[in-house]
């Protein structure tokens, strides 16, 4: 082994004399008598060669193979922002040893394998060591621990704000080099700001967008997703004793097609004709209901909670019917 203290020696001859030499090695007693003590090198064989001299010299040399250290560092894993984790080196050779790791931490005296350590990073990081025995040698070390960091999911809200504007921004409970925003599942933006005015959109049309946290290179998960949907809804807000129009159900039918085309389903068929004055049927708003709420879950969004769980036939349409609907889509 590297850095070892060994012996070597020949059958006595009577009479005769013993000259010992060494290659990548140290002689530390009985150079010349028949058993010789050496210390090997730290790497390389050792070539150890003994001259025995009487009526007729000869010598003889042989080669000791050395063996160095290893250090193997393992460990790859993910935590997230904040966790800590514990990677490990499996280590052979002569103890004790001291292993220098890459973030520059020193530990000595190690006396057992495998030896682990406890990591608390920032961001991912990679993690080697070098090793030297308990006999000063440098060893050979191999592996590395990738400890991903991934910061925690942004949370989204995304809300038309007019017929050519989307207004989207989010909050953050971690730490973050930038954001992606996305927009139909295409990036859009790429910066530091926790807001974003979308005005590449089209009037009544749907969007839905989603952002990632992005920390050394590693992005977060997906945030949730929301959806908008570029409509000036007539009557913006309706009071409790607000009459329902024939327009207000009419957007209503635009907007939620809008938001199934951006969820690949087929427009809806509201094949009823609603006249100006007309009374608003149960039916209709069940329809309504079912169109929107299939185009949520095809878009992987929550349901809409709906303020009347039913809206039976013969049952009045009240304005918390409609404005449920508007907040599925807007």
């Amino acid at each position: 082994m590297a850095g070892e203290t060994r012996t070597a020696s020949v059958p006595e001859t009577a009479g005769a004399t013993y000259s010992w030499s060494i290659q990548n090695g140290t002689i530390t007693s009985g150079g010349g008598s028949r058993t010789v003590t050496f210390q090997a090198g730290c790497r390389d064989n050792v070539i150890l060669t003994v001259s025995v001299s009487k009526n007729c010299p000869a010598s003889s040399s042989k080669s000791i193979p050395v063996t160095v250290s290893t250090a193997v560092v393992s460990g790859t894993q993910s935590v997230p922002q904040g966790g800590s984790a514990a990677i490990s080196a499996a280590l052979t050779g002569t103890a004790p040893w001291t292993l220098t790791w890459s973030d520059g931490l020193v530990e000595s005296n190690i006396t057992g394998s495998p030896h682990s350590r406890p990591v608390t990073p920032a961001q991912t990081t990679t993690y080697t060591a070098t090793v030297v025995d308990g006999n000063g040698c440098a060893g050979s070390a191999s592996g590395e621990a990738v400890v991903t960091v991934t910061p925690p999911a942004p949370q989204l809200t995304a809300t038309a704000a007019g017929r050519t504007q989307v207004d989207v921004w989010w909050t953050f409970a971690g730490a973050a080099d930038r954001f992606d925003l996305y927009r139909n599942g295409t990036l859009i933006y790429s910066g530091q700001a926790f807001s974003y005015a979308d005005v590449a959109v089209q009037q009544e049309t749907a969007y839905w967008y989603q952002v990632r946290a992005v920390k050394g290179g590693t992005a977060s998960p997906d945030s949730n997703r929301d959806v908008a949907t570029t409509i000036v809804f007539e009557d913006a807000t309706l009071a409790p004793r607000a009459p329902i129009r024939a327009q207000h159900v009419l957007q209503l039918r635009t907007a939620i097609n809008a938001v199934r085309a951006v969820a690949g389903l087929p427009a809806v068929n509201f094949d009823e004709t609603i006249a100006p004055g007309a009374l608003i049927r149960a039916v209709q708003m069940t329809k309504l209901r079912t169109g929107l709420d299939e185009a949520r879950a095809q878009l992987l969004l929550p349901a809409v909670t709906y303020t009347r769980p039913a809206v039976a036939t013969g049952m009045g349409i009240q304005p918390a019917d409609v404005m449920d609907l508007r907040g599925g889509v807007q």
